[in-house]
């Protein structure tokens, strides 16, 4: 039910996640005002703010901010929510100033990445009244509130009818980064007769480049791999309901679950993943966890050691199945 009430809802663009929030934060307030988490800027800036370099992202935070702040200054009165996901060029002054101006906002900050690619988070998460983190392992180190991502069911993935023969055995899709080469590579090696879609993709032939000198695991796979341009979203959907199994390296330094993990699951297609976190939500009979330096699959018993290690580190966290995206909006208000 829609309630007299106005939100901030700040987001990365994300292929079209941040449109499916704001639309199921419809369902909740009586209007939504909608900003990225970080100004139009080139991919040079994007880099010195990925990695916080001084004096540049700070003050370019600090505009950011104000400019954000001049766009709804006629607002801050009504508005009674502030919602902020990764929150790449939020500041923590940024909070206080609209707190100077509206005593009563109830500000809720969630990172669908992980702390360690956006250390900017946790003073953003200390000025909220509440905050969440979709990463496993920061929500034991920085305590805060583990909350998953979710899929979205308004845009179900595509399910091949049982009786026909999967186009490809395996298929992965993922931007570059670390050694995902490497992991595919090594998995791969063993499955010679396997059919494969493999889609590796590269923002600018600048980045090929630069890291084509650094990574020989990149110099050796096949070119045919590698892609500069983007996936669509229903490409990715088809290329989904084409596959046996669909392939997800995370990122070394997160153990947060992405959305394609989610989709991939809900869209009943078996998951080969390098993240045993997955374990906490699954039954495990459509999953197969992989072990990122191998390249082999993990046994049953392996298994059991990890959700056993989960449990004794925190013995109250309680594991949950796939979270819809209305399911997810409603933890993100409510929990505290």
């Amino acid at each position: 039910m829609v309630s007299n009430k106005t939100v901030l809802f700040i987001c990365p663009d994300f292929f079209d996640y941040k449109k499916l929030i704001a639309e199921e934060l419809e369902k909740h307030f009586d209007r939504v005002i909608s900003f990225s988490d970080r100004p139009l800027c080139s991919s040079v800036s994007k880099a010195l703010f990925k990695y916080n370099v001084p004096l540049y992202s700070t003050r370019m935070s600090e505009r950011y901010g104000r400019t954000i702040f001049d766009a709804i200054v006629n607002d801050l009165p009504t508005l009674t929510d502030v919602v902020i996901v990764k929150g790449t060029c939020i500041t923590p002054s940024f909070i206080d100033l609209l707190r100077q101006h509206n005593h009563n906002l109830k500000i809720t900050s969630y990172s669908w990445d992980s702390i360690s690619n956006i250390k900017t988070f946790p003073a953003l998460a200390s000025k909220s009244d509440r905050a969440f983190t979709f990463d496993l392992r920061d929500s034991f180190d920085f305590k805060l509130e583990y909350l998953p991502l979710f899929y979205s069911e308004s845009r179900p993935a595509p399910v091949a009818a049982t009786s026909a023969i999967p186009e490809y055995d395996y298929t992965f899709i993922g931007s570059y980064h670390g050694d995902r080469i490497s992991v595919l590579s090594r998995f791969l090696e063993r499955k010679k007769q396997a059919t494969t879609c493999i889609k590796i993709y590269f923002q600018s032939r600048l980045q090929y480049l630069f890291y084509y000198l650094r990574d020989p695991a990149l110099r050796a796979c096949p070119k045919e791999w590698l892609t500069f341009e983007p996936v669509s979203r229903n490409n990715l959907e088809a290329l989904t309901a084409a596959s046996a199994h669909v392939i997800d390296i995370h990122h070394q330094k997160q153990t947060g679950l992405t959305m394609r993990t989610w989709e991939t699951l809900q869209g009943n297609r078996h998951l080969i993943t390098t993240n045993p976190a997955v374990l906490l939500h699954t039954t495990g009979e459509n999953v197969t966890v992989l072990d990122r330096i191998t390249g082999q699959e993990w046994s049953l018993s392996q298994c059991e050691a990890y959700k056993e290690s989960i449990n004794r580190e925190d013995p109250h966290l309680k594991p949950m199945g796939c979270l819809s995206l209305s399911a997810w909006v409603n933890a993100l208000l409510t929990k505290s």
